[in-house]
């Protein structure tokens, strides 16, 4: 298997911390150390649920990063159990990682019942518990990411490695109660296949401007606007050979992170790109093309890169249209990977990865330009969300800029 975690763990934290647990909690060290051994299991159990898809590691290993979980955090186990506030901040810091980890609330209480019926110590002790260990097992794997520069892949992979010892160890029926799907699935090649997938999305971007390249004759000149709905971007460049693009804050938009591509025809000759079947040439006047291989969708590119996604998926939908035309020429897409810490312009990690992907569309087909809106409702002030809009957008614009995409 590689990496035991759980070993780790009590590795990690050795004899004395369970001590000093039980001091602060009032109870036993023997229930508070049956307390740990029921509670790893279950927490653990949570992170493997989290990342048993990519897009679950994606956003495991930005919250890693963004927390800054390394290890260190072990090496203050005396001061941070000594009570006082270094002991609240460990709690208040293991509230936070339950929330993140866990679906919700049903699920914590769920666990908090099981650690309390099969230790013996108290209900509130448990809850406590649970809440000071999470940071310790945070930094544990934060350390592994740390020490073997693991991506994303690497990250779910290390977690899903452990789900035969976690079966074996774990009381029984732990995680039927907290209703965790990972382990009722068949074991793992699938992790690969869907790596692999959300891979082939990303790259796919950079292969459908090549193809849409292809789709630019001299009749149709389009414009691509991206409109990150409260996400925020807000960022106009103009067409080519068309009319500017107008500026614009949406209002009343959901919360929800949503990219959508519209692709636009000037249709100076009467015809539409659903009309037009152009030559399969990218960029560089190599052909390029897509196939279907179990359900994913292969697509050569003319740089000779190639992009593997889920067939039907946003990519893939995107590269047939801009390849090959479309009966709507303002037909929508939807972005499924651009997001922005909680109340802030910073991309996250996952999301950069995405906008990279445009980019290299971008650079494909230098022929598109872009629309970028943002939108933002995190509160009931007009100005403040719009404000907030605007630095998500000068924060796309700036990452593309800072990718080699000229500005207009």
């Amino acid at each position: 298997m590689g990496v035991n975690l759980i070993d780790v763990f009590r590795d990690g934290i050795g004899d004395q911390t369970p001590v000093k647990i039980s001091s602060y909690l009032g109870e036993s060290t023997e229930n508070t150390r049956s307390a740990i051994g029921t509670a790893l299991p279950a927490l653990l159990g949570g992170l493997l649920e989290k990342a048993q898809n990519l897009e679950g590691a994606a956003g495991l290993l930005d919250y890693i990063h963004h927390e800054q979980f390394d290890g260190s955090i072990l090496d203050k186990q005396n001061i941070l159990l000594e009570g006082g506030q270094d002991t609240t901040s460990l709690i208040e810091k293991g509230a936070g990682i339950l929330d993140f980890i866990l679906q919700d609330k049903k699920t914590l209480d769920n666990m908090i019942d099981i650690v309390t019926n099969r230790s013996g110590i108290g209900r509130g002790s448990a809850d406590t518990l649970i809440k000071i260990i999470s940071p310790f097992l945070m930094g544990i794997i934060g350390h592994q990411v740390k020490s073997k520069s693991l991506d994303s892949q690497g990250l779910s992979q290390l977690l899903l490695d452990q789900k035969k010892t976690l079966e074996s160890t774990a009381p029984t029926g732990l995680f039927d109660s907290l209703g965790y799907t990972v382990f009722n699935a068949q074991p793992v090649p699938a992790t690969k296949e869907k790596k692999e997938s959300e891979k082939k999305e990303e790259e796919e971007e950079e292969e459908e401007h090549a193809e849409y390249h292809q789709s630019v004759s001299s009749r149709i000149i389009p414009w691509v606007i991206l409109i990150a709905i409260a996400g925020g971007l807000l960022y106009i460049m103009k067409s080519c050979g068309g009319r500017p693009v107008s500026d614009s804050i949406g209002q009343n938009m959901k919360q929800d992170v949503k990219t959508v591509v519209e692709v636009a025809t000037d249709d100076q000759s009467g015809d539409t790109v659903a009309l037009i079947k152009p030559k399969s040439k990218g960029s560089q006047g190599i052909a390029t093309e897509r196939k279907v291989v179990d359900s994913i969708a292969i697509i050569s590119l003319s740089q000779g890169a190639e992009i593997k996604v889920r067939e039907g998926s946003f990519i893939d939908k995107f590269y047939q249209f801009v390849s090959h035309g479309g009966d709507n020429p303002y037909t929508r897409y939807t972005f499924d990977s651009l997001s922005f810490y909680d109340s802030t312009a910073n991309i996250t990690l996952a999301s950069a990865r995405q906008l990279e992907q445009v980019a290299n569309i971008l650079k494909s087909y230098p022929k598109v330009s872009i629309q970028l809106e943002g939108y933002a409702e995190l509160s009931k002030d007009v100005g403040a969300n719009k404000q907030l809009a605007t630095q998500r957008a000068e924060a796309v614009k700036a990452g593309l800029v800072g990718m080699g995409i000229q500005q207009d």
